[in-house]
């Protein structure tokens, strides 16, 4: 007996969300098709916008985004039932400011395109050793420099794209005879500017109209979105629907909708484009897609944590397990990119101590309300499968506690904790033997690679004094050349990664639709990168860390942070300081 059917809601990947969802009313589907025949009216005019009208459409944006900062976050707040102030408030207001950040971003590259003819890199564009391409791209700015110092953050291309291929024009390029599209974007539930990424990305970076159907999770926030994105409704370039997977089912197959992009799970992927249920594994089983039409999706996975050994101090511990346990708060982990596997090194002296005060740090944070649907059922999967897991944080109804499977016996490559997205309060840790550290290197990357589901993020702690050993430093890279993943973060969290916005995002490339796993292509390549493969976030070990879970101050800091990503100036960055200093 498997796995998957002794523990029915822990089947390989990412989770189901399942609605019941009643037939469509006439109503309902004249409604959605008048939406679509507004957006196809559109096209051309979109297609044929200069430069100037796309500049003077988001700094429209940018004004009424900041219009509605409060009520988006206190809408978040209030729909995942946590209380102001606290960490919980600090992710909202970073999460609008990301989405702020991202309007920005898009506006400075089409000035920048429009004063210069061309897509002009932050920096001259480097080989690796191993040939392929690499674009630095983080920090732009000495602001950025100065906002989070010591990071740095580049682009590998695909083997075989060549330096002077590496950048291209967009494909709205003004005289390039580009038609516009009406593409769906089907809405991530669980952060609130998901959506907004990857419909700005559609929209600025691809040259496409767009129909967003919220998920009805999150669909609180469309009354915001609409107001918020008003200059592109209002000219007929963006439309919000609502509803479950049968809307998203009649708008996937629309005969004017012309391709397909989502964020959320491989299941989600699988129902759009093979259909669902029975019928739709025997279509995939048969490779015979039900959508005739291109798909991009950002999908979820089993994100590996790895450890490198290393003389650490107590501070320099408590200090990182303050960093994971973060990763596993944040949003109630409810995130994509949260790491799921912790893997450590079988002869490190330290392990059991960075663990111990992983969960001693949850304890002293206390749970949260698990407001995704379906976080209770894939708990109790995981802890079924797992009953020896420890768990941290007084439960109490509608929240679950953190819970920790220690000891996962790597050898047992079919666990769920490897194969199952738990999408909740889920970290599962395993140790791998070796002979030295370099050993374990590539002990854990050929793990990560070959054993993990996805190919989503992967995340590296690693001590500077471990990399005064050439030998480690180059096992280091040779693991950031290697690991199969389309984000990998040295000593930071990959949502850092996200929230700036420095390189393309998605999975690695080579999923195929009959086995997806964590999506195909990109979103937010601000720089027309040609085929990236990877981005690779690298940061200080030792760096400037503001607040941690039970910090008084963390709401200030997040909503200065946010508007330091919205409007940078010398005056943001002395209040994003001053709370910073506060938060410690």
């Amino acid at each position: 007996m498997t796995a998957e059917t002794t523990h029915p809601h822990l089947t390989a990947g990412s989770p189901t969300f399942g609605t019941n969802d009643p037939a469509l009313q006439p109503a309902e589907q004249a409604e959605l098709d008048r939406a679509v025949a507004e957006l196809r009216a559109h096209t051309g005019s979109w297609a044929s916008l200069p430069l100037s009208g796309r500049i003077a459409i988001l700094t429209e944006v940018q004004t009424s985004l900041q219009e509605v900062a409060e009520t988006w976050v206190m809408a978040s707040l209030e729909a995942k039932r946590v209380p102001r102030g606290g960490f919980a408030e600090a992710e909202e207001w970073i999460l609008f400011g990301a989405a702020a950040h991202m309007v920005r971003r898009h506006r400075e590259v089409l000035e920048d395109l429009q004063r210069h003819g061309r897509i002009r890199l932050p920096y001259p564009l480097t080989t690796h050793a191993n040939g392929q391409v690499v674009a630095p791209l983080y920090p732009r700015t000495r602001q950025e420099s100065l906002l989070f110092q010591g990071m740095r953050g580049e682009a590998w291309l695909e083997p075989g794209v060549g330096l002077e291929q590496a950048v291209d024009l967009p494909a709205w390029a003004e005289g390039s005879g580009h038609a516009a599209r009406v593409v769906l974007v089907l809405g991530a539930g669980n952060a609130a500017m998901l959506p907004v990424a990857d419909f700005l990305s559609v929209l600025f970076l691809e040259g496409h109209v767009v129909l967003l159907k919220m998920n009805p999770v999150n669909d609180y926030l469309g009354p915001i979105y609409q107001q918020a994105f008003q200059p592109l409704i209002r000219r007929g370039y963006l439309r919000l629907a609502y509803g479950g997977a049968a809307v998203g089912a009649y708008l996937s197959n629309h005969p004017q909708v012309d391709a397909v992009h989502l964020t959320g799970s491989d299941k989600t992927y699988d129902a759009v484009v093979f259909g669902p249920g029975a019928a739709g594994a025997a279509r995939k089983a048969a490779r015979q897609p039900l959508l005739d039409k291109p798909v991009t999706a950002e999908l979820g996975g089993v994100n590996p944590l790895i450890v490198i050994p290393g003389p650490w101090t107590d501070r320099q511990v408590r200090r990182q397990a303050l960093q994971l346990a973060g990763f596993l708060y944040s949003n109630a982990s409810f995130n994509c990119l949260t790491p799921r596997v912790l893997i450590q090194s079988q002869g490190w002296s330290q392990r059991h101590q960075f663990l111990d005060a992983v969960g001693a740090i949850l304890n002293q944070a206390g749970t949260r309300p698990a407001y995704y649907p379906g976080a209770e059922a894939r708990y109790q999967s995981f802890v079924s499968a797992h009953p020896e897991a420890q768990r941290f944080g007084e439960p109490s109804p509608g929240c679950l506690p953190w819970t920790i499977a220690r000891d996962v016996d790597p050898q047992q490559v079919d666990d769920p904790v490897f194969r199952s997205e738990s999408f909740c309060s889920i970290l599962g840790a395993t140790t791998l033997a070796a002979s030295n550290v370099v050993d374990y290197i590539h002990r854990a990357v050929e793990f990560a690679n070959d054993v993990l589901w996805g190919t989503l993020t992967a995340t590296i702690l690693v001590h500077p004094g471990s990399l005064k050993d050439p030998a480690i430093s180059q096992a280091l890279a040779q693991a950031l050349a290697t690991l199969r993943y389309g984000t990998i973060t040295v000593n930071t969290y990959p949502a850092l990664a996200y929230v700036l916005m420095l390189m393309p995002w998605g999975a690695y490339p080579g999923h195929t639709p009959y086995d997806i796993q964590s999506g195909v292509g990109k979103v937010n390549n601000f720089y027309h990168l040609r085929q990236p493969q990877k981005a690779v976030f690298q940061a200080p070990f030792d760096g400037l860390q503001a607040g941690g879970l039970t910090s008084r101050r963390n709401a200030q800091f997040g909503r200065e942070l946010a508007v330091a990503l919205a409007q940078p100036s010398l005056r943001s960055f002395l209040g994003l300081t001053r709370a910073a200093l506060l938060a410690m």
